[in-house]
């Protein structure tokens, strides 16, 4: 909507006052009330909606109740510097694009009109908008900094990117981008670095440090400036840094732990004692739990040794979905382990590809799971529009079971994308306030 947390009225041409007072869920602390009166409908129409039309009926503000929609699923093939657009009711490729200039690229956001955000991995760190129509670049944002990797979407449409490497110095390049125009709204340097990003439904910006520092920090951030407000260090509780990160629609923040079994279940509306913003935390006192998968995980196969999280995210029943691989032998089996998000229980594990990364659910109930090195079960070997295959795969189960569906060619190489690929997260979580 116009303002997710606000009290709206709008004057109409016909004298018709409009009011739509918006409640949401937010802490007390965050709720805040803002009024502004339009004096005619077409002062109001030059705002932006999100999930909020005045068109359906005249003159009178309409929610938009559609369905969500997940028609693509976007996945980097990193090692082919090429951005495939997944048609999601089949798994077949519908386009390929190479990056111009665009190396490397990484993490994917999905924009409420199903466009692409792509960031990439190079010392020209900037974001791609890639059209949902046939794929094609639609313009490039200025450089962000060195890597640019976090990339995600609030509920205004502004895409945050952040980066991952020290720029010469400066420190990390943060930037809030116009989804229409691709300029910067908000760009700063920060000597925190960010390995990805998540926008709760209260417009507040998560953030790992993943590898980048000793600390394993996770970050709590203004959604208007990016100002920090909380930092969080998850040692010794949890004894390696989060690799994925998701939130689900309580503005809890989950993520799957590197080089360990284990998935951290966070307050996300946490605060640090006597007001400070840097602070332990444990459980209890910022973590809801530490959860350990290894039993789930052996009863799927899983050699004991070591094990290391990848990609997280919530499905439609709030089910927590992780990717854990088991780096015991070179070939890197891998699993998507499935959460009870309401006890932390784990429930079940299933064998996907080879070193798997992303996961994603979308809105028809299913799971998607990318593959870096290939493989998966049910292998369907499906045409690529430019006859290139790759070795990427992405691997497609049924949420209620965990059951596989099918496994498919991503038409690249080595394909690397944590994030909301499929734009699922926005329209569950972050638009859901």
């Amino acid at each position: 909507m116009k303002n997710p947390t606000s009290e709206t009225c709008t004057q109409l041409f016909a004298g018709l006052a409009v009011c739509a007072i918006l409640v949401t869920a937010a802490p007390a602390a965050l709720a805040q009330t803002y009024r502004q009166v339009w004096t005619t409908t077409a002062d109001f129409d030059t705002g932006g909606y999100v999930n909020t039309n005045s068109a359906d009926v005249a003159d009178q503000l309409q929610l938009d109740l559609s369905q969500i929609e997940t028609p693509y699923l976007w996945v980097s093939n990193s090692g082919s510097d090429t951005v495939a657009r997944i048609d999601t009711s089949n798994g077949r490729v519908l386009s390929v694009t190479q990056l111009p200039g665009g190396r490397n690229p990484s993490r994917t956001a999905v924009d409420i009109d199903f466009n692409c955000w792509v960031a990439v991995r190079h010392d020209n760190g900037r974001l791609h908008k890639l059209s949902a129509h046939d794929g094609t670049e639609i313009f490039q944002t200025a450089r962000v900094g060195k890597w640019a990797r976090g990339v995600a979407i609030n509920s205004a449409g502004h895409v945050w990117v952040s980066t991952s490497v020290d720029d010469d110095g400066r420190g990390y390049g943060w930037m809030k981008v116009d989804s229409d125009t691709g300029q910067p709204i908000t760009t700063f340097h920060s000597p925190i670095g960010s390995y990805g990003l998540a926008i709760d439904p209260f417009g507040k910006v998560f953030s790992t440090t993943s590898w980048i520092d000793a600390r394993a920090d996770v970050q709590r951030a203004d959604g208007t400036d990016g100002r920090i407000e909380q930092r969080w260090t998850l040692r010794p509780e949890i004894p390696e840094a989060i690799y994925g990160i998701t939130v689900d629609i309580e503005g809890d923040v989950w993520g799957a732990v590197r080089y360990h079994p284990l998935v951290a279940w966070i307050d996300g509306d946490y605060s640090c004692p006597d007001d400070a913003t840097n602070c332990a935390i444990t459980e209890g006192a910022g973590l809801h739990r530490v959860i350990d998968v290894n039993d789930v995980l052996v009863a799927a196969g899983s050699r004991t040794g070591l094990r290391s999280g990848r990609g997280i995210a919530v499905d439609a029943n709030g089910f927590v979905w992780a990717v854990f691989n088991d780096r015991t032998t070179n070939v890197q089996q891998s699993y998507a382990v499935k959460i009870d998000g309401t006890t932390g229980e784990p429930i079940l594990a299933v064998p996907t590809g080879i070193n798997s990364v992303g996961i994603t659910p979308d809105a028809d109930g299913f799971i998607w799971v990318v593959n870096q090195r290939g493989g998966g079960p049910g292998f369907e070997d499906l045409p690529c529009p430019d006859g290139f295959s790759g070795n990427g795969t992405v691997t497609r189960l049924r949420s209620s079971d965990g059951s596989v569906v099918g496994t498919y060619p991503t038409c690249g190489s080595a394909p690397y994308t944590y994030s909301d690929k499929a734009g699922y997260t926005l329209r569950s979580v972050t638009l859901r306030s």
